[in-house]
Formats: structure tokens, C-alpha cells, sequence
């Protein structure tokens, strides 16, 4: 299922239906949806410096690219031996 935003701008909605899929920066509420993870756990993950993020005032924003790199540096070191990566 893809899942979808709306664009707040100069305080007004628009309704854009734009994929997530083909975001470059997610928020908070959409990365923990695209990790399976809770919200409070990627806060924490986001603060001390263990995921990739960047913050923007008081919001964390994510780049799915850097994301799905750091998700593939996760693996464990058997995984990497057999797609060949490095530890």
C-alpha cells in the first residue's frame, strides 16, 4: 500500500498526491511507517546521533536514500559476508 501526503502551504491545503515512495525527505511519523519502528524510539535514535537526520527548527527530517544505506550497514556481519559488504 503506498501511502500518501498533503502540502500545507501558506496555510492553506492543497491536496497533492504524491507517493511517499518518491519523497526525498521524510518526516518523523512517515519514517517510523517506512521502518516499522515507534515514533518515541526514532526521536531518541534521531537525538543521539545513531540514524541519519537532520533537523529543521524543532522537526526531524529524513533522507530515505541515507536511510536505506544506514538500514544496509544494520546488517550483520554474516549477511555482509555473503553480499560481499565490509564491517
Amino acid at each position: 500500500m503506498l501511502s500518501f501526503f498533503i502540502v500545507v502551504w501558506r496555510g492553506r491545503e492543497h491536496e497533492q498526491r504524491i507517493p511517499m515512495d518518491r519523497t526525498k525527505w521524510l518526516t518523523i511519523e512517515e519514517l517510523a511507517e517506512y521502518l516499522k519502528m515507534g515514533r518515541t524510539k526514532l526521536y531518541s535514535m534521531a537525538r543521539d546521533g545513531d540514524i541519519p537526520a537532520s533537523k529543521v527548527g524543532n522537526q526531524w527530517r529524513f533522507d530515505r536514500e541515507e536511510i536505506d544505506q544506514w538500514m544496509k550497514s544494520q546488517r550483520p556481519a554474516a549477511d555482509k559476508e555473503q553480499t560481499g559488504g565490509t564491517e
